[in-house]
């Protein structure tokens, strides 16, 4: 019986990992919408960087979305790690995208026909 000490809170972890991995996620939290206009305002600033009018260097450019990223309480690596975390529920990140598809209709200029 010595032998099984060791496996008992290996077993137990494992149970509790795949218990949390058996609830999958079928709709945004209120984490994840909060990524949408964030999401939203770096696609908006991506394009005007990536306009001919631009006079924005790259080193400007990473500074900017530094600067988007933590004012809205994220780095880098925390947005990014959020941003996969959605990719793997398919139904999630369809969602987190049809949201951001209409921040980005709502916030683009319109143009005249």
């Amino acid at each position: 019986m010595h032998f099984l000490k060791p496996t008992i809170p290996i077993l137990f972890s494992t149970l509790a990992l795949m218990s949390s991995c058996a609830k999958r996620q079928e709709n945004l939290t209120p984490a994840d919408e909060r990524l949408v206009p964030v999401y939203t305002e770096l696609v908006l600033f991506s394009e005007e960087y990536k306009s001919p009018a631009s006079s924005l260097d790259s080193t400007t450019y990473q500074h900017q979305v530094d600067s988007i990223l933590t004012k809205n309480g994220l780095t880098r690596e925390r947005f990014f790690d959020q941003i996969r975390t959605l990719a793997q529920t398919p139904l999630v990140y369809q969602q987190f995208t049809e949201k951001v598809r209409k921040d980005l209709e709502r916030r683009k200029p319109k143009v005249p026909s």
